[in-house]
């Protein structure tokens, strides 16, 4: 309906403010000096990805907007012809997988946000740490050991979940998928490499992570990981170890 279609503009700007602030560094980059050596993706990912995913979000976010308001006000008409190729519009509503990705996505920005005042000056998108850091383990901190990436987790898929779905303008309006066409192939394969990155990325940075904390703090790290088993989720039954050396588990090296 109309008046649904309508509520969705709001929400998609505030989707887009979240992920916008999820992506957004709260303090400048660390000094080269203080970072831990950068390999492969590494490189470039910390500065580069945010943007593109800014940009990615932000579009998507805004040429639904436009095309949604487009069919309420004529003098918008125009714009509306280039933005909707397949002439899809009424398609633009609300849908249970919208406002699924949207809570989620305000649940992943919660996340950051509270992991962002615990570190304060400490948390940059580059593995580093301080001469003055201390290790943080109260708050979320005190649940998993990368609250931050998960938080990070939610709120992309969240906002995935919102523009990369049946119902957006993505697979509507866009010419991405032509009408009479099905969906599934081309949103299925986007789906895919998108998971398989963050998969293969955040695996590697949470275990780089652990080893320059563990190497920065030593045993005060080694406590921690004896209270806090958890790297993203807290809940033993999907942690395996990894391996046992003299029938003693190593809780640093547990899986997720």
């Amino acid at each position: 309906s109309a008046i649904m279609s309508l509520l969705k503009v709001p929400l998609l700007m505030l989707g887009s403010i979240a992920v916008h602030t999820t992506m957004t560094s709260p303090n400048p980059a660390a000094p080269t000096e203080r970072q831990l050596k950068p390999s492969g993706l590494e490189r470039i990912a910390p500065k580069w990805a945010p943007v593109l995913l800014k940009g990615v979000f932000w579009g998507l976010g805004i040429a639904e907007c436009v095309t949604i308001l487009a069919q309420h006000f004529p003098h918008l008409e125009t714009i509306s012809q280039a933005l909707d190729p397949n002439n899809g519009a009424a398609h633009l509503t609300l849908t249970p997988t919208f406002l699924a990705g949207f809570i989620s996505s305000i649940v992943g920005t919660s996340i950051r946000l509270h992991c962002y005042s615990r570190l304060q000056k400490h948390f940059t998108f580059e593995l580093s740490t301080r001469p003055d850091q201390q290790l943080v383990t109260d708050g979320a901190y005190g649940l998993v050991r990368h609250p931050s990436y998960l938080g990070a987790l939610f709120s992309g898929i969240g906002a995935a979940l919102c523009v990369f779905v049946p119902g957006s303008w993505l697979v509507a309006c866009s010419g991405l998928v032509r009408p009479g066409e099905a969906w599934e192939p081309k949103i299925s394969a986007i789906w895919a490499v998108a998971l398989t990155l963050a998969a293969v990325g955040l695996g590697s940075r949470i275990r780089k992570e652990d080893r320059m904390m563990k190497e920065r703090f030593g045993k005060e790290w080694e406590d921690w990981v004896g209270r806090v088993p958890y790297r993203l989720v807290p809940f033993r039954a999907l942690y395996t170890p990894r391996g046992r050396s003299s029938g003693h588990e190593d809780r640093s090296e547990l899986h997720l």
